[in-house]
C-alpha cells in the first residue's frame, strides 16, 4: 500500500545525498599522536608478571594521553581511573577498579606514582582475595 504523497525517488535521493558525505575518521596515527602512552592491567589469578603459571590472568591494555581520564567496563570488571604525567617522567595514576573474582567482587581503590616500563602491584580494599589472585599496572611509551 502507497501512502498518498509518497515518493520513492525521494527517499533514494536523500539516502544517496547522505552515503556520499564524507566521513571523518581519525587514522591509527593521529590515534597514536593523542594517546602516546599504553596502559596494562593484569588481574586476577595469576596476575603476577613474574610467574609462569600456565593459566593466563584477566587483561585490560589501553591507551592514555598524558593527562586523561576515563572508565573501561568489562563483562567482569569496571575500571574508572585518571592519570597525570607528573615532572619526574613517571605517571600519577588514580584507580578505581573492581572485578568478579574466585571468591566474590574484589575492589582497588589507589592513587600513587608508578615509574614507567615497569609492573606494580595495587593492594585490595578487601581480604578476600585468594593468595594467588592480584592486580598490577604497566605503563609504557608506546612504540
Amino acid at each position: 500500500m502507497r501512502r498518498k504523497g509518497f515518493r520513492p525517488t525521494i527517499g533514494l535521493f536523500i539516502l544517496s545525498l547522505w552515503a556520499a558525505t564524507p566521513t571523518f575518521a581519525q587514522s591509527a596515527n593521529d590515534r597514536a599522536a593523542d594517546k602516546p602512552f599504553t596502559v596494562q592491567i593484569r588481574y586476577g589469578v595469576n596476575a603476577d608478571p613474574q610467574t609462569s603459571a600456565a593459566a593466563q590472568p584477566r587483561r585490560l591494555e589501553f591507551t592514555v594521553a598524558a593527562r586523561d581520564a576515563g572508565r573501561i567496563a568489562t563483562r567482569d570488571a569496571r575500571l574508572d581511573y585518571t592519570v597525570s604525567d607528573a615532572a619526574s617522567g613517571d605517571m600519577t595514576v588514580s584507580i578505581a577498579f573492581t572485578y568478579a573474582g574466585a571468591n566474590g567482587s574484589h575492589t582497588v581503590t589507589t592513587q600513587r606514582l608508578l615509574p614507567r616500563r615497569q609492573w606494580q602491584q595495587l593492594a585490595f580494599d578487601n581480604a578476600t582475595q585468594a593468595p594467588d589472585e592480584g592486580v598490577y599496572i604497566r605503563i609504557d611509551a608506546r612504540r
